[in-house]
């Protein structure tokens, strides 16, 4: 089962938005940095889907200090598209 990894920038407001996606173990490390600088240029959703949940708790804590300016969101949340302050 996919374990996934949902980010969103602290100040989403829902609606359409920019969004990145990275396979994890498959993208090599210097992609994912990448990644991760263009999701803070853009502003983007930022989603990482790993083969375990191992994988993905790694991964969040490698990206936390990257995307200090992200949140990590429920997955059914942002399946159900509701990106966004849950509270706006």
């Amino acid at each position: 089962m996919i374990q996934a990894l949902d980010l969103e920038p602290v100040e989403e407001r829902g609606g359409v938005n920019h969004s990145i996606s990275i396979s994890i173990p498959e993208t090599p490390k210097i992609e994912i940095r990448l990644a991760l600088n263009a999701a803070i240029k853009a502003q983007a959703r930022t989603s990482f889907m790993c083969d375990t949940a191992e994988q993905a708790e790694a991964m969040a804590a490698y990206a936390a200090p990257l995307l200090s300016g992200h949140r990590r969101i429920a997955y059914e949340r942002a399946e159900a598209g509701k990106w966004g302050r849950p509270d706006a």
